[in-house]
């Protein structure tokens, strides 16, 4: 993955003008791989933290997989017992809530919004900083706790793909017509098809050819 973009940031600590900033990035790539992820600065800093979090299933179209992203949401808060960022409803409910948080600790103290999972906090030795990502499927306030920290804070809605398939589900699809019956005759009796094309979880599946 040579090309990374960035999807968010926001600055904190304090509000009226951070010192420390988180960012969320993405990439894509077709097959897995390996090696070293390099970040670089412009300018010194004090102390940095990087947490990576690789996804499967996730929305691949647009460029380096940008439709993979859906709603964006950003907060910062001084002296905070927690942030919480709510966005919309999301479009499926498959798609996961991806929340990272920065608070000025040096060591671990994000406690993890109600059923969301810690995917990793990293402390700083240096300047106290404390970086923490979590996740939940189809939670659209993103949330996490801590004792009266400054804070920031990044929500992502990310969009699962379709499942291996084509990702309609027969059982889940529905066909009817309206009126279900009708008489042959030469004047204009006409009956109305619909069919509703569905996938696994039941949310409709939009663009599949349909052959009746």
């Amino acid at each position: 993955m040579t090309t990374w973009n960035e999807v968010a940031t926001v600055t904190f600590d304090p509000v009226s003008g951070g010192l420390k900033r988180v960012s969320v990035y993405r990439a894509m790539s077709a097959t897995p791989g390996s090696g070293p992820i390099t970040i670089q600065f412009t300018r010194s800093v004090s102390n940095a933290q990087w947490i990576v979090s690789q996804w499967e299933g996730v929305e691949t179209s647009g460029v380096n997989g940008a439709d993979a992203i859906g709603q964006i949401g950003s907060d910062a808060g001084d002296g905070v017992n927690g942030l919480a960022i709510t966005l919309g409803a999301f479009g499926s409910s498959n798609n996961v809530a991806y929340g990272v948080f920065g608070v000025r600790s040096s060591s671990v103290a994000v406690t993890p919004g109600a059923g969301f999972m810690e995917i990793s906090e990293q402390p700083s030795g240096e300047t106290p900083a404390a970086l923490q990502a979590e996740y939940a499927v189809n939670s659209p306030t993103i949330d996490a706790s801590w004792s009266g920290l400054n804070g920031g804070a990044l929500g992502l809605e990310i969009k699962a793909g379709l499942p291996v398939g084509g990702g309609v589900s027969p059982s889940q699809s529905s066909v009817s017509a309206s009126p279900t019956t009708i008489t042959a005759s030469t004047g204009a009796s006409a009956s109305t098809i619909t069919v509703t094309a569905r996938d696994a979880s039941g949310s409709p599946v939009s663009g599949v050819p349909v052959v009746l």
